[in-house]
């Protein structure tokens, strides 16, 4: 699964290339990626609007459109956003493949932009979505996520409160913990414990403020 690092990657450089593009088609060939809404009324919403910016919450991408519309992507475990310029390599984040085919038997939905140029989403195990951002799911996204480990606010002293609040926890079930820490999954956890020479099942209320520095500094 596309994890932080990965998705941050991948939106700051649809970031360079897709502002300014206005939307003029969405072919959508999987209805359920667009869920709850219908296909004709995410077309309706987002046909004809111009791209402003991209952001990221976590592993979810948010595209901002014109007339206050934010879509949110998320890649899930092998989704992948691939823009296909009138010039040059294409630009590709989200799930590794030796072999891209665009369109392909897993292309889910097609930005069409009024420039001529593309981009794919393209999921092979159908566990991906593209939601138009309502108030509930801002509301989640925004209060229910955790702290973002590249924010400023992360720090040693606030992940150590983490691990004071939940002493009995692996550290790997706090890195894993969503609510707790954005965007971390299991090949970053992995990462940060083996780094920190850390074993993953240790408990939480074990560490000093030593090697909590080092998860924090890695």
């Amino acid at each position: 699964m596309p994890e932080l690092p990965e998705v941050e990657t991948i939106r700051r450089e649809l970031d360079k290339n897709l502002k300014g593009k206005e939307i003029s088609r969405v072919d959508i060939l999987w209805n359920k990626l667009v869920k709850p809404n219908s296909v004709l009324k995410f077309k309706k919403i987002t046909e004809g609007r111009k791209i402003l910016s991209l952001e990221r919450r976590a592993k979810i991408i948010l595209l901002n459109l014109d007339k206050n519309i934010t879509l949110a992507i998320h890649l899930k475990m092998t989704g992948q956003l691939i823009f296909v310029p009138k010039k040059g390599d294409l630009i590709f984040g989200g799930h590794p493949t030796s072999n891209i085919q665009i369109p392909g038997p897993h292309t889910r939905l097609i930005f069409n932009f009024k420039d001529g140029t593309h981009l794919y989403f393209n999921d092979l195990r159908k566990f991906g979505w593209i939601r138009i951002l309502d108030e509930k799911l801002k509301n989640k996204i925004q209060t229910e996520i955790g702290i973002e480990p590249l924010s400023k606010n992360f720090t040693t002293a606030k992940l150590e409160n983490i691990f004071t609040k939940y002493p009995k926890r692996t550290v790997k079930q706090i890195l894993l913990d969503q609510t707790l820490i954005a965007g971390i999954g299991n090949i970053y956890a992995d990462e940060t414990c083996f780094l920190t020479g850390i074993l993953p099942w240790r408990r939480a209320g074990t560490l000093d403020k030593e090697k909590i520095k080092k998860c924090v500094n890695k």
